[in-house]
């Protein structure tokens, strides 16, 4: 069985990009910040289970409200 091709990660990639876009675009500006710190707080608490920080996810949707 063949491994993925770099086309299909981009789709993949291109999918989430979407996902996350939507998500963020149905929370009311005025919320913003607050879901930002929220999965930011989730993101980067310690996960034992699985070893690693999620932020990337809350970059992606949460980006500007981070850096401010």
């Amino acid at each position: 069985m063949p491994g993925l091709m770099q086309s299909h990660v981009r789709a993949a990639f291109k999918q989430v990009r979407e996902y996350a876009n939507t998500t963020r675009e149905s929370i009311p500006d005025s919320q913003k910040e607050t879901f930002a710190a929220a999965m930011w707080q989730i993101s980067t608490a310690n996960d034992r289970e699985h070893g690693f920080k999620k932020t990337s996810a809350v970059f992606a949707m949460f980006g500007s409200e981070l850096v401010e």
